[in-house]
């Protein structure tokens, strides 16, 4: 199956820049064997870039040292994705597919949404997450 663009979710974001998370090793080696030309691009959501931001401050307690690397990795030269800037007329799609898809067993948060509408827009049907929520409704990819 040749995969046609993939999304990129928070918790793959993260571990890329976090050495201290427990998902660092297995997004590092995704980010090594990931045939990234054969299946570009790779895109994520302004909304997620909002989420990886706010998961950097809650777990390092306000500590700044993780930001320039984070920085880097969003708007430096190891920027190897797109991001897709969300406007008005988006959220309301967001929150249809946050409806569609949420229960008491699949807990979707708006950013994770984000990136399921987006995904529908583009014919994208895979994503890099660790989150097993995103399962049932695409493909996922959280190992290699």
């Amino acid at each position: 199956m040749k995969i046609m663009g993939v999304l990129l979710d928070t918790g793959f974001l993260y571990g890329l820049k976090d050495e201290h998370d427990p998902r660092h090793d297995q997004a590092a080696k995704i980010l090594e064997s990931f045939n990234w030309t054969e299946h570009a691009p790779a895109v994520t959501t302004d909304l997620i870039v909002a989420e990886v931001y706010s998961l950097l401050n809650a777990r390092s307690k306000g500590n700044k040292m993780l930001f320039p690397a984070f920085n880097e990795l969003f708007w430096g030269s190891e920027c190897f994705f797109r991001i897709r800037f969300l406007d008005n007329g988006d959220f309301k799609h967001v929150v249809e597919i946050l409806e569609k898809f949420t229960s008491p067993r699949k807990i979707l948060s708006a950013a994770d949404a984000s990136l399921i509408y987006v995904g529908q827009q583009a014919s994208y049907d895979t994503i890099i997450s660790f989150d097993e929520h995103f399962d049932g409704i695409i493909s996922r990819i959280a190992d290699f």
